[in-house]
Parts: C-alpha cells; structure tokens; sequence
C-alpha cells in the first residue's frame, strides 16, 4: 500500500511540473537602486522586486504592456521598462529600469 502511494504521489509531482507553464521571457533590470527579476506569461508577470516575490497582472494600459500587483507597477514600452510604486510612503515614485 505505501508503495502505491508513493507512485500515486511521486507520479503526480512529475505530471504538475511538466504541465508549468514556461515563460515567454525572463528580464533581469534595475530599476531606481531595485533590482528586478521578472518572468513574463501570457496574462501575468512573476516578478522578484528587491525582497519580495509577486504576481502581477495584466492591466489597462493606453501604449505598451502594464503589470500591477500589491505595491508596484511595472510598465513595457518596446524595449523601455518603468517601474511606478506607492511602498512606504503616500506619493508615487517613478523609477526607469536599465
């Protein structure tokens, strides 16, 4: 029986990693004095900003691609990053990603 088990869930943890999704690119930048590490998907961006890991989605942006989450956005225009964020304080920071 435990034997059984241990294929059911050994089985199961190589199907669910298979079927991850694959980034359609991975961007490594600087933004301000924050580095930026992003994976971009399909409908969302998974990004490491500073310290912290989050999920941004697909917002509605009049040129280029937005993404916002908890406390930041970053925003694509061709090969241009910005990233805009409200952490900490009440005002909005704008920073250009290199």
């Amino acid at each position: 029986m435990k034997k059984i088990f241990a294929l059911c869930a050994l089985s199961s943890i190589l199907f669910f990693s298979a079927c991850r999704e694959a980034p359609l690119s991975v961007i490594e930048m600087k933004c301000g004095d924050t580095d930026v590490l992003a994976e971009v998907y399909k409908n969302r961006l998974e990004a490491i900003v500073g310290d912290k890991s989050l999920t941004l989605h697909n917002l509605v942006a009049e040129s280029g691609i937005k993404y916002g989450g908890e406390f930041v956005v970053l925003w694509n225009r061709g090969e241009n990053w910005m990233m805009i964020t409200d952490e900490d304080t009440d005002a909005e920071k704008m920073f250009d990603c290199i």
